[in-house]
């Protein structure tokens, strides 16, 4: 797939990007011009093998900014609500993962994180500098162990199982704890669903923790949430009701932003989801018919709805 690199310019009066990749002699593999419009720019990559220690310039004008330490990979989108966004300091494996690290495992691995309720901002940083920062894990005050335990272990366990641990894999963490799918849709999308939840929340984290990064060619998304929506109508997704019609929307409408241009996220990518645990269910009923609503009323997934 094509690496995308994008941002924004505040001078209406450039109208090019030039985007350069070079290596760590300063060396210029690569050079190419950015589309721009309306103060939007990108630039697709051709596929590029997996690693390597690069850094990306790009120059409008006189201005000119540059990333460091960029390696190509799988990148993968983790979200949901506080199922997704529980912090690894309060998991049983930590120290487990921890010495796995410590030791010299999962160095093909990079986090990032949004602000949230009970989550730190978190810049990209590899994930053996995150075990030291701001202090060693041993006092339980680092960076790793505020990160998504989901969405760490969810990597950690596909480096296992593909026994590669040379592949780069990046992690995006934007789970905010209590949230309802609601807030991950957008209104035209959510008023497909009958029975859908109505509020001012709904759309909010649409435009805040998803709209930022559907420039970027993900690997795919890990999905965590439910909870929050247990005292709602569980629905279907062939009779187009509640949560079960919502599911499935949130799968074909992330799928579909993020494939929009050719040769960057495929169009089926991978689409995880964890069904709710027994304790889940926040005072509501059914949970059954909740974990058969999750897979669109299919119980088994992949299936033809996702």
């Amino acid at each position: 797939a094509q690496a995308a690199i994008f941002g924004d310019m505040n001078d209406s009066s450039l109208t090019s990007v030039t985007v350069k990749v070079e290596d760590v002699d300063g060396k210029v593999m690569m050079s190419k011009e950015a589309s721009v419009h309306g103060g939007h720019w990108k630039a697709l990559l051709p596929p590029q093998k997996p690693g390597g220690d690069w850094s990306i310039s790009a120059t409008a004008g006189k201005n000119s900014i540059v990333l460091k330490h960029v390696t190509f990979g799988d990148v993968w989108y983790c979200s949901g609500q506080s199922n997704m966004a529980l912090q690894l300091h309060y998991t049983m494996s930590r120290n487990v993962s921890f010495n796995a690290i410590k030791a010299g495992q999962y160095s093909n691995v990079r986090i990032h994180g949004l602000y949230s309720n009970m989550n730190p901002a978190q810049p990209w940083q590899k994930v053996s500098d995150a075990i030291q920062s701001p202090e060693s894990c041993d006092t339980g005050s680092c960076a790793f162990f505020k990160f998504s335990s989901t969405c760490w272990y969810f990597a950690e366990s596909l480096s296992d199982r593909l026994q590669d641990h040379n592949t780069p894999i990046g992690l995006i963490h934007t789970a905010w704890g209590g949230s309802m799918i609601e807030a991950w849709l957008d209104n035209k999308t959510i008023s497909t669903c009958k029975n859908a939840s109505l509020g001012a929340g709904n759309q909010k984290y649409h435009d805040e923790r998803v709209l930022p990064y559907v420039n970027m060619t993900l690997k795919g998304w890990i999905w965590y949430q439910g909870e929050n929506d247990m005292h709602g109508s569980h629905g279907n997704s062939a009779l187009g009701y509640g949560y079960g019609c919502m599911a499935q929307k949130l799968v074909s409408t992330w799928r579909q932003m993020w494939s929009l241009e050719a040769e960057t996220t495929d169009p089926l990518a991978p689409f995880g989801f964890v069904t709710l645990a027994p304790s889940g269910g926040e005072g509501g009923r059914s949970m059954g018919a909740m974990r058969w609503a999750q897979t669109a009323n299919y119980g088994v997934s992949p299936n033809p709805a996702m």
